[in-house]
């Protein structure tokens, strides 16, 4: 079933100077399950076991088709945010929000997440 893509956030190993202060750690597996359009940052490597997820709140924009469709995507993603720019739950189709509101780091529940051995 297709289905639209959210704005890809940035993938860090745990140990980077980079990564958002406050977040909580995941198994690599898992960011990569949930967040399968997330951009790798340049210390995210294969050997990477532990993953902290950075959301980014980029600039309003109009869609802008990339090369880059999966095959459950709705249409290729977006050459900007690597999202679909659909009209799912929590999307918006030009201005996107930060997940950071006076500081604070949202966190996803990845607990109800289904590994792929």
């Amino acid at each position: 079933m297709r289905h639209d893509y959210e704005p890809a956030v940035v993938v860090h190993s745990a140990d980077c100077d980079d990564a958002p202060a406050s977040t909580l750690v995941y198994p690599a597996r898992a960011a990569a399950d949930a967040y399968p359009n997330g951009r790798p940052h340049r210390c995210f490597h294969r050997r990477t076991a532990r993953a902290v997820i950075e959301h980014v709140e980029y600039e309003a924009h109009a869609y802008v088709p990339s090369t880059i469709r999966p095959d459950d995507a709705t249409r290729p993603l977006c050459r900007v945010c690597r999202g679909t720019h659909g009209p799912g739950p929590g999307m918006m189709s030009t201005v996107l929000t930060s997940a950071r509101d006076g500081g604070a780091v949202r966190t996803v529940d990845l607990g109800a997440l289904r590994l792929r051995g």
